[in-house]
């Protein structure tokens, strides 16, 4: 177990740590694919929903426009333009229902059903608004909860402990074995029995490999510096970018 002087935590700890998190957050990211998936097809409904609406729109337009023509009052011109929008949304609802179907297939892959097993979705119903928050309340929301954004922080921990250690290993160190029992034929004809070794190590000669061996730590440090740096960077631009989002659904 390596840890500093300042801290009793050890690397060891850390790194399981960073796992734990890692695995976490590998097991959020599956939900957020499947949401994601749920609410493009969501989406998809709801265009198609809204491509009948158009199209039948379009077919009162085009039997009025047909009514008037019979009736003398508009040019076939008229009639002609409405057959065109009309079969214009027909196409665009036929591809926004292939579209949906896909997503369909694609929702059924993420949770595990067979290809062949048909499915919908029962409840379209999303209407709850978002509660307010600001940018820095969700900045700090994420960086609080974010399960890769704390395991890139163990991880940089660690790697700062394996460096302390690296350095340390130029110290002398110093050890002490004591052992004590008893020896004799019988119990009330015994003595007791001790022993003690004490051995001081004084690194001479491994200054070559205690300089590499630090300077491999201090790599491993700045990589993991740098990581957690350009993923703060990320998150802010993913918190940015979803207000961005619902401000112009809203």
């Amino acid at each position: 177990c390596l840890s500093d002087w300042s801290s009793d935590v050890c690397s060891s700890d850390l790194d399981v740590k960073a796992a734990d998190l890692t695995s976490a957050d590998i097991r959020e990211q599956v939900v957020l694919v499947v949401t994601g998936l749920y609410l493009q097809t969501i989406a998809g409904a709801a265009r198609i929903e809204s491509a009948s609406a158009q199209v039948a729109t379009a077919q009162a337009l085009l039997k009025n426009a047909q009514d008037r023509k019979d009736a003398g009052t508009s040019p076939a011109i008229d009639v002609l333009r409405a057959q065109v929008q009309l079969q214009a949304l027909q196409q665009r609802e036929i591809y926004y229902q292939g579209e949906y179907q896909k997503q369909l297939l694609s929702l059924g892959r993420a949770i595990g059903l067979p290809g062949a097993q048909k499915f919908k979705l029962s409840n379209l119903d999303l209407e709850q608004p978002l509660p307010p928050a600001t940018l820095e309340d969700l900045l700090k929301m994420a960086y609080t909860s974010r399960r890769d954004y704390l395991a890139a922080q163990a991880s940089l921990r660690a790697a700062e402990i394996e460096k302390s250690a690296a350095h340390a290993e130029k110290y002398p160190t110093a050890d002490v074995n004591a052992n004590y029992g008893a020896i004799g034929l019988r119990p009330n004809n015994s003595h007791g029995t001790y022993s003690v070794t004490g051995e001081v190590t004084i690194p001479i000669f491994q200054g070559g490999k205690m300089a590499a061996d630090e300077l491999a730590a201090d790599a491993i440090v700045k990589k993991r510096r740098a990581e957690l740096e350009n993923l703060l960077g990320l998150i802010e631009n993913e918190v940015r970018t979803a207000l961005i989002d619902t401000g112009n659904a809203d």
